[in-house]
């Protein structure tokens, strides 16, 4: 068997070894949080570059500059803090630009265009038709300038 020594021995490599495994964990796990989230606001940044923000615009711009900060300070704590906080937004700007591009919709098609030359009435069929692929992909600028267009073409 081990003798007392060899048993505190044992002891002491046993939590060196704990020690140096989770410091080393920390250490190579905080730079991946880290690019991770700076990942996460890049791709943040072009999804909104396709949504209609209005009055969501100024949230936006403060959370992006609180964001782009902590990356900068690599403030792990703030990291967790912002991330809920742009996901709940993108979540209430794509539900606010989904209800204005199907009212949008809705205004258009009850427009009669049965008087309108044939080549207007396929104009607004072809830049309504985009409209649902548009919003699928989460372009509703794209999609309301198409549902503006329509407007204007149909009047």
């Amino acid at each position: 068997m081990f003798t007392k020594k060899q048993k505190i021995a044992l002891i002491i490599t046993c939590i060196l070894s704990i020690t140096i495994t989770a410091t080393a964990s920390i250490v190579l796990l905080k730079p991946n949080n880290l690019n991770d989230f700076k990942e996460y606001v890049r791709n943040y940044k072009i999804n909104f570059e396709h949504y209609i923000l209005d009055k969501n615009e100024d949230t936006y711009k403060d959370l992006i500059a609180e964001s782009e900060e902590a990356i900068s300070n690599k403030d792990d704590k703030k990291i967790l803090e912002l991330k809920p906080k742009l996901k709940e937004l993108e979540k209430k700007v794509i539900a606010e630009d989904t209800d204005l591009i199907n009212s949008g919709l809705q205004e258009v098609k009850s427009i009669d265009i049965s008087n309108l030359p044939e080549d207007k009435k396929k104009r607004i069929d072809s830049l309504l038709s985009e409209v649902d692929t548009l919003c699928s992909e989460k372009n509703f600028l794209k999609a309301n300038t198409n549902i503006v267009q329509a407007k204007t073409a149909a009047k």
